[in-house]
């Protein structure tokens, strides 16, 4: 199954482990509610950070700008590469980065 669309994280195929793009249960799916998941995103990557005890400036270390980590952590959509790059600097798997988030963030 692909998904058509345009900007971040659409156009991916769905694996089997991986179900943050569609949700099983019926033959057509259901739409992840983008807005949704990319709040819930940044909820958890600002959680993370201060888990990790970085302040936002601190993740200017890491090629981001200050500015930029904000709109991130405020739930701005985000490219896979910027999220394989938070990855790398919060050190945890994309796995474990997305995980769940998909719960309450669908549409039929």
């Amino acid at each position: 199954m692909h998904v058509a669309g345009t900007g971040p994280l659409t156009g991916r195929t769905k694996h089997k482990s991986t179900n943050f793009l569609f949700k099983q249960g019926n033959t057509q799916g259901s739409v992840l509610n983008k807005r949704q998941f990319f709040l819930q995103l940044g909820k958890r990557i600002r959680e993370l950070r201060k888990k990790q005890g970085h302040s936002q400036e601190d993740m200017i270390s890491f090629g981001f700008s200050a500015r930029h980590w904000q709109q991130i952590e405020a739930g701005r959509p985000i490219t896979v590469s910027t999220l394989l790059r938070i990855c790398t600097a919060l050190k945890t798997s994309l796995e474990l980065l997305v995980q769940g988030l998909d719960g309450d963030s669908h549409e039929n």
